[in-house]
């Protein structure tokens, strides 16, 4: 909800409503504007033929029901490739090319899409321009770009490209003035596409077998470069490969020299033992292995000298010289045997010794070979390693490369027209129906915003519930426009009628409404009797004449004997409205002439009860007869004389004659025109009079009212009982 104004109610619905009845002409001639703009737009508008047509890509695949859940990078980059290639389809390049070819800078058919009138406003400016330029080659030339520029975007305007959903088409369509020229020129657009198409993609490959061409020659040249390597370091060292019983050899050698040291050295150790033992006084041990047949042979001598001692023994004496000779031979032999031994012993252990040494030897020899010839194939295994991986890279780009030249040669485009351009039977432009539909719409919501903007930028007071949420002020009555009630077929009422209507239809809506101001006036003062009223407002043109003469004519029609003064002597009107050409002697001859009496400036009307007095001859200063004594005589005669007076006084606002006036008075009633008077000077006028001592605001009359309807019935609260066509009836 908004305020209406600064300080006012909150508008609801109802008052915006109020105020679309109200701004109905302001919304009909807005909306008829736009629907007259739109019919004369789609009649003269040219009309537009649209060809159609339908290409496949076949890189395009239907999406994975996972790609939801964990995506797909294939039919993305897919999506990419087709979004590429919709942008190169309304490319600017592809339509200079169409124009080119197909000589669209010199076809009328696109001169003919502007309007009469917009091309020999456009040729004429050319031609102006054309004085004031230099005729030369650099602006020819420009012109042409300009041209061309202009073409171009006019044709892309015109071309629309959209893919099919969850399909691996797309459409494409082109829109010219001609039938022929449509479809011509979408045919021509899809050919030269597939001609720039196909030429990339042979483009890229042959790109791609140069490439591959380089490549290959590169890895070629690695793989002779690492062979060279490898051969050369196998004539260097002399090394094959373990399989070919290098390194093989080399290790079967160390093993058996490691297995001899062993054995050379367990004998060593065995003889040492034997020799520890000797040594120890536990007998001479002779290895195994040791030549004792010699050492045989002498302990079998020693065995039978042994065994004829003994039986020499018990014969002969020990000092026997045949004993003696036999234990002196048996003690050589056993120290014989024994030294021999012992030489067995020796040798055996230097020998095993010597064979442990020399087996020492060969095995770190055997083990340092062993170490030289594997780090040699090590390096051997690098070499023939990189040799077989150049030789299958090599093996690999040779038969890409062979892939690519076939299909560098046999390459086919992958882009096919499925439905050929056709020939579009009505034109696509104007839609007539929709254009005519959418200025309906337009019309409506611009008649409706225009008529908001005017009632917004309208800061006259607009309904008579603003007389009191607004001004806090009494709002007497509601005075309805009697010049938009009358019927449009009647001449029995003139303007000047208008002030006696509630006289003389006491049962119509005016009738009614000045009811109301009197009942208000007398129910808002209950203890105070208003015999003496001033009606005014806050500018001219409000009606506060129509405001006094009705008033009197309603309570003279009650018997009461009324009076009207005419207060202002500035614009004086009460004497056209009884009927006098010019004003009479009135209120300013009273005023300045003390020999003048009342009955000579007061006038009886045909309405019994009513008299006037019309402003007399108009004043140098009308404040200064305001404010002498025989104003003040005036009011108090008059106010003997008759049971109401009415001045009618000027406005409130620019002269001070009212507040002069209201000093005399019982209060002042306050007229408002609707949608006349501004906000502001109301509240001023009020202001105005409020602050005056001695003058009391009655209230306001809402004069010249209209309902939003246009008829009158209940519509501002109080009410009326009779329309105004009861006027008429009841004249008749």
């Amino acid at each position: 909800m908004s305020t209406s104004f600064e300080g006012g109610p909150t508008r609801t619905l109802g008052d915006y409503i109020d105020i679309v009845l109200a701004r109905r002409w302001t919304i009909l001639g807005v909306f008829g504007g736009v629907v007259l703009v739109s019919v004369i737009y789609a009649l003269s508008c040219t009309p537009l033929f649209t060809s159609v047509a339908r290409i496949e890509f076949e890189e395009k695949k239907a999406k994975p029901a996972t790609d939801s859940l964990y995506g797909n990078p294939e039919y993305d980059q897919i999506k990419s490739y087709l979004a590429t290639q919709i942008e190169i389809l309304k490319s600017r390049s592809l339509v200079e090319a169409l124009i080119n070819r197909m000589n669209l800078l010199e076809s009328p058919h696109f001169s003919s899409t502007r309007t009469g009138w917009v091309r020999s406003v456009t040729s004429l400016s050319h031609n102006v321009l054309s004085w004031f330029r230099p005729e030369n080659e650099e602006i020819a030339t420009s012109a042409s770009s300009a041209k061309m520029n202009v073409l171009v975007s006019r044709i892309l305007d015109g071309i629309a490209v959209k893919p099919v959903k969850t399909s691996n088409l797309v459409a494409v369509s082109t829109t010219a003035t001609s039938r022929t020229l449509a479809k011509d020129m979408l045919n021509n657009y899809l050919l030269l596409y597939l001609e720039r198409n196909l030429d990339a993609r042979r483009r890229e490959s042959l790109e791609a077998s140069a490439w591959l061409r380089e490549e290959v020659a590169k890895a070629e040249k690695k793989l002779l470069e690492s062979q060279a390597a490898l051969v050369g370091f196998i004539v260097d060292h002399g090394v094959v490969s373990a399989d070919e019983g290098g390194l093989g050899q080399v290790v079967d050698l160390m093993n058996k020299t490691m297995e001899g040291r062993m054995r050379s050295q367990d004998a060593r150790l065995r003889v040492q033992a034997l020799k520890d033992q000797t040594t120890s006084g536990q007998g001479v041990l002779l290895p195994k292995d040791a030549n004792t047949e010699y050492v045989g042979k002498l302990k079998e001598q020693l065995a039978l000298n042994e065994s004829e001692y003994t039986q020499m023994k018990g014969v002969y004496s020990p000092r026997y010289p045949k004993m003696t000779a036999l234990r002196q031979k048996i003690d050589f032999l056993r120290e014989r045997i024994t030294q021999i031994e012992k030489n067995i012993v020796n040798s055996t252990l230097d020998t095993a010794k010597r064979e442990e040494s020399l087996f020492k030897d060969s095995f770190d020899k055997a083990r340092h070979e062993a170490e030289r010839v594997k780090s040699l194939e090590a390096q051997h295994a690098l070499l023939k390693k990189e040799v077989e991986t150049n030789t299958e890279f090599h093996k690999i780009l040779l038969k890409e490369f062979k892939e690519q030249e076939i299909k560098s040669r046999t390459i086919a485009n992958n882009v096919r027209i499925v439905d050929p351009p056709g020939l579009p039977t009505s034109p696509s432009w104007p839609r007539k129906r929709f254009i005519l539909v959418m200025g309906c719409l337009i019309g409506l919501i611009a008649g409706i915003g225009a008529a908001l903007v005017v009632d917004t930028l309208d800061h006259t007071v607009r309904s008579p519930q603003e007389i009191e949420t607004v001004f806090q002020v009494p709002r007497l009555a509601v005075v309805p426009d009697l010049a938009r009630l009358r019927p449009g077929n009647s001449a029995e009422i003139v303007p000047t009628d208008f002030e006696f209507v509630a006289h003389l239809q006491p049962r119509s809506v005016m009738a009614d409404a000045i009811r109301n101001l009197q009942t208000s006036i007398f129910l808002a003062n209950p203890d105070q009797i208003v015999s003496c009223m001033v009606v005014s407002s806050a500018n001219p043109g409000q009606g506060k004449t129509l405001i006094a003469v009705s008033t009197a004519t309603i309570l003279s029609s009650e018997g009461k004997s009324v009076v009207v003064v005419d207060g202002d002597m500035r614009r004086p009107r009460l004497h056209s409205v009884f009927g006098l050409q010019a004003p009479s002697k009135g209120l300013s001859d009273f005023l300045r002439s003390d020999i003048i009496t009342l009955p000579e400036v007061t006038r009886r009307s045909k309405i019994p009860g009513l008299s006037y007095i019309t402003s007399g001859a108009i004043p140098d200063n009308p404040v200064i007869l305001l404010r002498s004594e025989r104003m003040t005589h005036l009011v108090e005669e008059l106010k003997a004389s008759y049971d109401y007076v009415v001045f009618d006084s000027p406005p409130v606002l620019g002269f001070s004659d009212t507040q002069m006036i209201c000093l005399h008075s019982d209060g002042i009633v306050m007229v408002a025109r609707q949608g006349h008077v501004i906000r502001d000077e109301l509240q001023e006028a009020i202001k105005v009079v409020s602050n005056v001592d001695g003058c009391h605001l009655l209230g306001v009359v809402m004069n010249r009212a209209h309902a939003s309807g246009g008829g009158y019935g209940y519509g501002y609260g109080k009410g009326y009982h009779y329309g105004y066509h009861d006027y008429y009836r009841a004249k008749s």
